[in-house]
Formats: structure tokens, sequence, C-alpha cells
């Protein structure tokens, strides 16, 4: 059932391409707004922003296996259990957006600086950690998905 084949490997190495350029798609366009009109707390709300939109990566690999690959065809369960994940993702996308969203509210409940400058006050780990957990737990449960996903298709 589980196999460590040519084609596993394969959709391994897509299914880090695709989370991957997710990432890379956030990181470069913040770098460089970053660059003329800094944003306060940009690390904490950056790393938000990419667990909430390489999100869409897996939403593109678990629709690219729906399509392409193949899955033994007396365990039905495999297709199905991938047509959950493809609406988990979007819902891990959707609530990663909303979330990032609504940071600098949840940031100016503890702490008020003032926009469109950097910030010094470095926010203590157990707050930084309470802010990303939920979007922690949705790349996680993401991931293992998409690697066990990657490892049941036929060879």
């Amino acid at each position: 059932m589980i196999s460590f084949e040519a084609v596993n490997i394969q959709w391994l190495f897509f299914l880090l391409a695709a989370a991957t350029f997710s990432v890379l798609g956030v990181l470069f366009p913040n770098w460089f707004k970053e660059l003329g009109n800094p944003r306060p707390h940009n690390g904490l709300k950056l790393f938000n922003e990419c667990l909430a939109r390489h999100q869409f990566g897996y939403f593109t690999f678990f629709c690219a296996l729906y399509l392409a690959a193949s899955f033994d065809p007396k365990r039905t369960w495999i297709r199905n259990l991938n047509w959950f994940a493809i609406a988990l993702s979007l819902g891990f996308y959707g609530y990663g957006l909303f979330s990032s969203a609504r940071l600098d509210r949840k940031i100016s409940k503890n702490h008020t600086c003032q926009k469109d400058t950097e910030c010094e006050v470095a926010f203590p780990f157990r707050f930084r950690l309470r802010l990303s957990l939920l979007n922690i737990f949705f790349a996680l449960v993401s991931l293992v998905g998409g690697v066990f996903l990657a490892l049941l298709v036929k060879p």
C-alpha cells in the first residue's frame, strides 16, 4: 500500500515545490515592500501569512493528485481522503487569510505602535506561539496528509 518507488518520490518533490513556491510568492513581495514601507512586527505577520498562503500549495497538490495520480482501485477510500484533503486545504487557506487579517487587532490589544515604522518591541515566545498555533497545526495536518497521499500513489 505505502510505496517509496520513483513515482512516490516525484510526488513528494512536487509537494515540496508547491508549498515552497507558495511561500516564496509571499516572501518576495513582502521583502520589496519592506524596503520602502516597513510595517511593525513584520516577522510575526509574515510568518502567519506564509503559513496561511502555503496552504494554497497543498490545495494545488491535492488537485494534481486527483487529476494525475493512480491509486489502487480496490481502495476507494484513498480518493475520498484526497477529496477531503482538497476541502481541508481550502478551508485552512481561508482561515489562515482571515487570521492574518485579524493579526493587527490581536497585536494592538497587547501593544500599540506607530504605523509604517519598524517596532523594536519583541513579543514573548508564548504570545507569538498563541497567535500562530492554529496555523502551525493546519500546516502540520496538511503536510502529513500530503506525504501520506503521495506515498499511496500506485507505482
